[in-house]
């Protein structure tokens, strides 16, 4: 007898994109193996809420969520409300401007039969202005699930993207949620965690399940040092009482002392102390 497939929700976190959300939302709902979308309105002032009740009148699987009192409060609390509400076994994620490709799911689906302790599988993603134009992009090589600790905070073989991760619902209450204190890279921060208490892996290196679309209002490119910082200091302090090698705790705090003196504007300073004497300059160089 067949193993029965695991149930997938997708969450998807939107503000003002009107315009966007339907090509997103077709690319969700063109995968046969999708149970459940989720669509969290995060306060948006324009026709977005309008579009989403649209759009959810006609599927059933679709669901339109909003915060408390229709409050703005960010992705990451948006995508807590969507992981919290949602009734599938895995979860997935995808950006309002972006979209799946065809086949999202089945890289993943086959490492879920085929490692039942599995808890994170992820894929490559390409990213460019269009689809014809797109560069591939993620963890280049093999990782095993021990090492990915490290992979993340060194990004010795790449990273993959929110968009190319499938969740079992279940890993997250070891992990917990996504850090709603953090605007920016609270994903690279959850990923951490979840590859602290859970297992991530990957068999695919090579075929995308995601399109990643550059275009002006990307907030990737925004993310600045201040961040950043904020970031390292939040995984910092979550690992300060947990067991983790010395090794990996020195290179999380040197990157968060790094970009403090970075925003403190001494950097430059200390890069032209004596590399080979000075113990700092040794600490903050490469």
């Amino acid at each position: 007898m067949d193993k029965k497939r695991n149930t997938i929700s997708v969450v998807i976190p939107v503000y003002n994109r009107s315009e966007m959300i339907s090509r997103a939302v077709d690319s969700v709902l063109m995968q046969k193996e999708v149970d459940e979308l989720l669509i969290v309105d995060d306060g948006s002032q324009d026709d977005t809420l309008s579009v989403c009740q649209q759009i959810a009148g006609k599927d059933k699987r679709v669901r339109v969520l909003q915060h408390e009192g229709g409050a703005n409060k960010g992705s990451g609390a948006s995508r807590n409300l969507g992981i919290t509400s949602a009734k599938g076994e895995l979860i997935a994620f995808l950006d309002s401007d972006d979209i799946y490709l065809e086949n999202r799911f089945k890289h993943a689906i086959e490492l879920f039969e085929k490692y039942d302790d599995l808890d994170v599988a992820y894929d490559p993603f390409q990213t460019g202005k269009n689809e014809g134009s797109a560069k591939i992009k993620g963890v280049r090589r093999k990782v095993e699930p021990q090492d990915m600790f490290m992979n993340i905070i060194r990004g010795t073989h790449g990273m993959f993207n929110t968009n190319t991760v499938t969740i079992k619902k279940t890993a997250f209450e070891r992990s917990g949620l996504f850090n709603e204190h953090l605007r920016l890279h609270q994903d690279t921060e959850l990923w951490l965690r979840l590859a602290y208490h859970a297992k991530m892996y990957s068999e695919n290196f090579s075929i995308p399940v995601a399109h990643i679309f550059k275009h002006d209002e990307n907030i990737m490119k925004n993310r600045g040092s201040r961040s950043r910082s904020a970031y390292y200091k939040a995984s910092l302090e979550y690992f300060q009482n947990k067991k983790v090698s010395r090794r990996a705790y020195f290179f999380m705090l040197r990157k968060y002392l790094r970009k403090e003196i970075e925003l403190s504007g001494y950097l430059d300073t200390l890069k032209q102390l004596p590399r080979d004497k000075k113990y700092f300059a040794k600490l903050f160089s490469g």
